[in-house]
C-alpha cells in the first residue's frame, strides 16, 4: 500500500510580518497542495493523509476552505483530514463547511476510533492514450456541473481533460489539461463542452477524428473545427 502523510499546510497564514509579500505566500500555499495531489495521482499513490493543522485557524475564510477541498477531490483515492491545534473542532469551526460532505472522497476524521481505509483507484488512463476525451472549458461554471461531465465521462469510458480556468478552480490536474500550454491528444472522439475554442486549446485536439462540441454561444469559435 502506497500512501502520503502531509500536514501544516495553514492555509489562510496571514504572514503579516512579510508585509505585501504576504498574499504571495498563501497563493503559493495552495499551488503546493495542487502540486501534491497531482503528485499523487501521477504515482498512483492509494491514499493521503493529511494529519492536522490543514488550516491556520478556524477565522478562515469560507471561499478558501471550498477552493481547499475542490483541490483536494481532484484525488483519485479517498483524502482523510484529522483536525489540529490549529484547527479543533469546536462549533463553527472549518470542518463544519458543506465542501467535505459534497466530496465522496475528503473523509474528516472527527471521532477516535479506527477507520477502514478504502483502497483508492488507480488513476485512469492519460488523456493522450484514452480513445474518448471529454473536456470542460469555463462554461461549465460551478464544480457541482463540473461533476456531470466528469459522469459522462465515466459512462463513455472515457477521460477527462480540460482548459486553463478548470485547471486555476482546481477540477482538473495539469496532466489533463489540453492544447498549447498542455497535452496534444488523438482521440476518436474529442467531447468539448463549455469550451469557447480559442487557438491555444484548438491546435491540442485537431487531431482527434471527430470533434463535438456543446455551447450555448453559436458563435464560439469552437464550432469551425467542430465536425
Amino acid at each position: 500500500m502506497k500512501f502520503l502523510h502531509t500536514a501544516d499546510w495553514q492555509i489562510g497564514m496571514k504572514a503579516a510580518f512579510v508585509g505585501r509579500a504576504g498574499q504571495r505566500i498563501r497563493d503559493e500555499r495552495i499551488s503546493a497542495g495542487r502540486r501534491l495531489v497531482d503528485s499523487a495521482n501521477a504515482e498512483q499513490i492509494e491514499f493521503i493523509l493529511i494529519a492536522g493543522d490543514l488550516f491556520e485557524d478556524n477565522a478562515v475564510d469560507r471561499v478558501l476552505i471550498q477552493k481547499i477541498a475542490d483541490v483536494l477531490a481532484r484525488f483519485q483515492g479517498p483524502v482523510y483530514l484529522i483536525p489540529g491545534n490549529h484547527d479543533p473542532v469546536v462549533p463553527g469551526c472549518v470542518w463544519d463547511h458543506p465542501a467535505w460532505r459534497s466530496a465522496k472522497n475528503l473523509f474528516v476524521l472527527i471521532e477516535e476510533k479506527a477507520v477502514e481505509i478504502q483502497r483508492g483507484k488507480k488513476p485512469s488512463r492519460s488523456i493522450e492514450e484514452a480513445e474518448v476525451v471529454v473536456a470542460g472549458g469555463a462554461g461549465i461554471g460551478s464544480r457541482e456541473d463540473w461533476k456531470l461531465l466528469e459522469r459522462l465521462a465515466e459512462n463513455l469510458q472515457g477521460a477527462v481533460g480540460g482548459t486553463r480556468p478548470p485547471l486555476d478552480e482546481g477540477w482538473i490536474a495539469e496532466s489533463q489539461m489540453i492544447g498549447q500550454s498542455g497535452k496534444t491528444i488523438r482521440p476518436k472522439l474529442y467531447i468539448g463542452v463549455g469550451i469557447s475554442g480559442v487557438i491555444q486549446h484548438v491546435v491540442g485536439i485537431q487531431d482527434a477524428k471527430m470533434i463535438i462540441a456543446i455551447n450555448n454561444n453559436p458563435q464560439a469559435a469552437i464550432f469551425q473545427t467542430a465536425d
